[in-house]
């Protein structure tokens, strides 16, 4: 039978440590956070039906009254640069912080493609519902929103995302959520958190 000297097995063991040095060692894709202020926020009233924006108040008003009770609604928007977040990025979760100052009843948060501005179409562009929240205290709030969303709008590169509250019909709700105008703005202005790997 033939058999290694022991030099020539000694040899071989260490070409072959070193062959399996050689390889990469596996690697994992580690989580990242991306966490936004606005680049624009305000809201939108529509009332006889005539619309006008308004960016430039420390709250976004959300009201919504039954029809016939003839008040104007009113449509919060607040749009985020997510241009940080990698292409190619899974989105693993994605949470709205945001501070009221009042509230009362049951809203609807929407999703769309901004443009970093926000705008009277942007109250009337395509939209995803993608979160909701319920009224009751106000303070700081983090809501959790639909993942898949943002996930929609990395896959195509897009450079800002939308959202839009509004409260749901027929309800009586009232909010107020602070936007980037407040003084001083400390740990009140909304943020949009999407953590990625």
């Amino acid at each position: 039978m033939f058999r290694l000297s022991p030099l020539t097995a000694a040899a071989s063991l260490l070409a072959a440590a070193i062959t399996l040095s050689a390889i990469p060692a596996a690697t994992h894709a580690q989580s990242d956070s991306l966490v936004a202020l606005a680049a624009s926020d305000g809201h939108v009233e529509s009332a006889g039906g005539a619309s006008a924006l308004d960016t430039t108040l420390f709250v976004a008003l959300v009201l919504r009254y039954p029809d016939s009770y003839g008040f104007p609604h009113r449509m919060a928007m607040f749009e985020y640069d997510i241009s940080a977040v990698p292409s190619g990025s899974t989105i693993e979760s994605l949470t709205w912080r945001i501070q009221t100052s009042s509230e009362q009843g049951h809203y609807e948060i929407h999703g769309y493609a901004g443009d970093g501005r926000v705008t009277l179409g942007d109250a009337s562009a395509a939209a995803t519902l993608v979160g909701t929240h319920v009224g009751g205290t106000f303070g700081i709030h983090v809501l959790a929103l639909d993942p898949a969303w943002m996930q929609s709008l990395v896959d195509i590169g897009a450079p800002y995302a939308g959202l839009r509250g509004s409260g749901k019909q027929d309800s009586a709700s009232s909010l107020q959520i602070s936007t980037r105008e407040i003084n001083p703005p400390t740990n009140r202005e909304s943020k949009l958190i999407v953590r990625y790997r």
